[in-house]
């Protein structure tokens, strides 16, 4: 996210994505610019919420935890979710600037609308349909925007309960770091007691 030079962003970014048919949400959407040159054949399906400010109230009660004060400190003791924080953070500068958004306005209408534009402009840019897409619609504009068949018809269209999932996954990451931070306290007491046995009798 932080390599200005397009040349070694797109050696890492093939590293990332190379040998994989899709890409979906974060990193991608961060680089779909860079996606749409290195990968030309590539379908851009751009998805849509009823609104900016449903797709903000949306993130703001899930994924914007991962970005807090309060994450950094229960996570802090675990070095991957410490890392977790920190790109989330990376994040947020980059979008700020490249969106011109006021500090903390990542999660708001006003950076779907222009997220949205840029998608498109990009696409119209290098001459490439976007098929913008609701979940409601269901397999077939999806199916014939990619040349694919539709499934047969007792097959519904995948609907995953998202706010459970990462409400789930917050539960977890919580619970992991507090222990965390328990096994170090119950350590710290422990040496406590031993050096005022042995040091101080």
């Amino acid at each position: 996210m932080q390599e200005k030079d397009r040349e070694r962003r797109h050696k890492l970014l093939h590293q990332l994505f190379d040998g994989y048919g899709a890409t979906a949400d974060f990193p991608g959407t961060m680089f779909i610019d860079d996606l749409m040159d290195m990968y030309p054949e590539a379908k851009v399906v751009l998805n849509q919420r009823k609104s900016g400010q449903v797709w903000a109230d949306s993130i703001r009660n899930s994924l914007a935890f991962f970005g807090s004060k309060t994450y950094l400190f229960i996570a802090y003791l675990i070095q991957t979710d410490r890392l977790h924080y920190q790109m989330h953070q990376v994040a947020y500068k980059v979008l700020e600037k490249k969106f011109d958004l006021g500090r903390g306005a990542v999660y708001t209408a006003e950076y779907y609308d222009k997220h949205n534009r840029w998608v498109r402009d990009e696409a119209a840019n290098r001459g490439k349909e976007v098929l913008e897409f609701q979940a409601e619609q269901g397999w077939k504009p999806l199916c014939e925007f990619l040349g694919k068949p539709l499934p047969p018809a007792d097959v519904p269209f995948p609907h995953l309960n998202d706010q459970r999932a990462i409400t789930l996954l917050k539960m977890m990451l919580v619970i992991r770091g507090l222990l965390a931070w328990s096994a170090l306290g119950a350590a710290l007491y422990g040496g406590m007691i031993l050096t005022r046995r042995y040091f101080f009798r």
